[in-house]
C-alpha cells in the first residue's frame, strides 16, 4: 500500500481525487471507465495494454 504523500503524489499526477485511487473501480463499467479518460490517458492505456501482453506471452 503506498503512503499517503504517494497517494497525493499519483492524484496530482492522474489528475483524480485521492479517494477514487483507494476505493478503486469495482462498481463502475468498463465504459464508465472509458468515458472518464483524455485522449492521452487512452493512448497511454492501450500502450500499457500492449506491453502487458508481450510480458505475458
Amino acid at each position: 500500500m503506498p503512503t499517503v504523500d504517494n497517494l497525493y503524489a499519483i492524484s496530482k499526477m492522474l489528475q483524480v481525487p485521492m479517494d477514487s485511487i483507494v476505493c478503486g473501480n469495482a462498481g463502475r463499467t468498463k465504459s464508465q471507465m472509458d468515458a472518464c479518460l483524455t485522449d492521452q490517458e487512452r493512448r497511454v492505456y492501450t500502450y500499457y495494454k500492449k506491453m502487458r501482453e508481450l510480458n505475458a506471452a
